[in-house]
């Protein structure tokens, strides 16, 4: 009956979940004035009680089970789909799919094939990894040289003479030609010029690789990882957090022993001095 009566009790009830197999023993040896004993029963200021024993406060970001504490998971390591492993914890991952194959090169540089070579100058133009001038203005491209083609036309033989239509006898270098011709009285001529380009090599070039908001891994170009994660594949990992060890997907906590428990004691006097 005195047990049952104590059971339907909130307070006696909690004292005995507290204290555990001590406030059990002493109700059952010394009925209400053994629960009254154990209720007075607890550790010392600047302690915690941890199984029926006492032990001195986990530190910061530790969380203890008797005379052993471990580190906590990061705050966003469950909310990312980590998990606390107890010994370690689970890694939070992410995926961005399927990775690009390498397509892209830095500034400065131009993809040619599967490689990116160095820009050329201004008035130059790439054929792999050599540069060619550029030809002047009325030059016709063929590949290593530029060609301007003969032309004829007629002069300029306005100021001619009567009796010297085109300025070849009485009134030589009467008709006009236009710049860069050749004066043949009634007619202007301009031979065919033919001239090599000017040439530079701009070197073996470097592979292809991703573009500027991407990352390399495993021959794939991925988006970058978020911050606090590290790439494996199409999958980004959470970074283990300092005073972890890596160890594949989960990281192993950082522990530390507080100790043998001490038992506990009565507080009554203690507490009246409070």
């Amino acid at each position: 009956m005195a047990l049952a009566a104590v059971l339907s009790n909130p307070d006696s009830v909690k004292s005995l979940a507290i204290l555990g197999g001590v406030g059990l023993v002493a109700f059952l040896l010394l009925g209400r004035e053994g629960l009254n004993f154990a209720k007075n029963l607890g550790c010392d200021p600047g302690s915690v009680l941890d199984a029926g024993l006492c032990y001195d406060p986990p530190k910061p970001g530790y969380t203890c089970k008797g005379p052993v504490c471990w580190q906590n998971c990061p705050s966003n390591c469950v909310s990312e789909g980590g998990r606390d492993d107890g010994a370690y914890c689970g890694k939070g991952n992410y995926s961005d799919g399927v990775g690009k194959p390498i397509h892209d090169c830095p500034t400065g540089k131009e993809k040619v094939g599967l490689l990116c070579l160095d820009r050329c100058r201004s008035g130059y133009k790439g054929v792999g990894s050599v540069c060619w001038e550029d030809c002047k203005e009325g030059y016709t491209d063929d590949g290593a040289v530029c060609r301007m083609n003969a032309h004829i036309t007629s002069a300029d033989n306005s100021d001619w003479p009567l009796l010297d239509k085109c300025g070849l006898t009485f009134a030589k270098g009467c008709s006009k030609c236009p710049a860069g011709y050749k004066n043949d009285g009634c007619t202007c001529r301009r031979d065919v010029h033919v001239y090599g380009k000017g040439t530079y090599n701009r070197g073996p070039g470097t592979p292809l690789g991703c573009g500027p908001d991407e990352e390399y891994d495993a021959g794939l170009c991925y988006k970058k990882s978020r911050r606090g994660y590290k790439r494996k594949g199409p999958v980004s990992w959470q970074e283990c957090p300092g005073g972890m060890n890596e160890i594949g997907v989960s990281c192993q906590k950082k522990t530390y022993s507080r100790g043998v428990g001490k038992p506990v004691t009565d507080q009554s006097n203690k507490r009246k001095k409070t």
